[in-house]
């Protein structure tokens, strides 16, 4: 048996089970977890998503009907779109992992009978070969969940992550009924004030180094409050600074509530993002990866220059 068909037999086996969402929740890990939801309801399980404060309106869209009443107690929980318990939402950082379905490769020590497949556009495709294997046939919130997560990670198919694979399961999600015009729509045309306040901070702060192959921008909380943006209005802010003609590396820093920095890094060939921030504690894919510093601002910059410098190719 492969790993997918292992992990469909644990969730036949299993009952009360408890889709968990990743801390800063994306279309993803919501998508994936909420098209996974479905599926096993649709086998007889009782089923749910464990809530997040963090979900916003965009997201929140896909988990109607689905989150779990505070008196749910989980027999089984599945980890979607993380490998480790302490990338949890932060009401659950703390529980045990039965299963992980994930498309990062920094996934680590996961429970037996968990499926991590980093060759994967985004969780969304592994997702909906999962339903596949379940027996389950796809309605119209399945398909537009599982739409959801994969556009949103691979930047509505314009990431090198996507594969024919993926376009395939594109394909096949739109002909079982996804609304993939409003889901474009809502994710990629539409744009809030805080979102357009967003890239007029981006592009304001961006620095140059190294001749214009490294690109970092900083976005304090004062500022993030004054635009009064939500989580949203950052979704895929960094591939801003990557964007620019002669970039080879892109960095978004934003101050958390905390004080902490969170850095979101998106590189070309031959740099490896989820290297160059797993040395700083972090991870994610080779083109896109993040960490979160202690240190000030100014300090980050500094320790990404340095990182980036000596990786950097020679020129000709």
């Amino acid at each position: 048996m492969n790993q997918m068909t292992d992990l469909a037999n644990l969730l036949r086996a299993s009952d009360n089970i408890a889709l968990l969402t990743h801390r800063r929740p994306d279309g993803d890990t919501v998508g994936s977890a909420a098209a996974i939801c479905r599926a096993l309801r649709a086998i007889g399980k009782n089923a749910y998503i464990m809530p997040d404060p963090a979900f916003t309106a965009r997201l929140s869209v896909m988990t109607d009907g689905l989150l779990a009443p505070t008196d749910f107690q989980p027999n089984f929980i599945l980890a979607v779109d993380f490998g480790t318990a302490s990338r949890a939402t932060v009401a659950y950082e703390n529980q045990v992992l039965n299963a992980v379905i994930d498309h990062h490769p920094t996934s680590s020590d996961v429970p037996a009978g968990s499926v991590v497949e980093p060759e994967s556009a985004a969780t969304g495709e592994l997702a909906f070969l999962l339903i596949e294997e379940l027996g389950v046939a796809l309605d119209e919130a399945m398909a537009s969940a599982i739409y959801t997560a994969i556009s949103t990670d691979t930047g509505c198919f314009l990431f090198s992550n996507t594969t024919a694979r993926t376009h395939r399961i594109a394909a096949a999600v739109t002909e079982a009924g996804a609304k993939v015009k409003e889901i474009n729509n809502a994710h990629f045309a539409v744009k809030t004030r805080g979102r357009i306040a967003v890239e007029t901070l981006v592009r304001s702060h961006t620095e140059f180094y190294f001749s214009g192959r490294l690109a970092i921008c900083f976005v304090s909380r004062e500022e993030e409050q004054t635009a009064s943006t939500n989580e949203d209005d950052f979704d895929n802010i960094s591939n801003l600074t990557k964007d620019i003609e002669g970039v080879v590396v892109g960095a978004m820093l934003r101050e958390l509530e905390n004080g902490c920095i969170r850095v979101s890094l998106r590189t070309s060939s031959p740099i490896d993002a989820a290297e160059i921030c797993s040395a700083f504690g972090g991870g994610g894919h080779s083109r896109a990866a993040g960490f979160t510093s202690g240190k000030k601002a100014e300090w980050v910059t500094e320790d990404i220059k340095s990182a980036v410098e000596s990786r950097l190719p020679c020129r000709d």
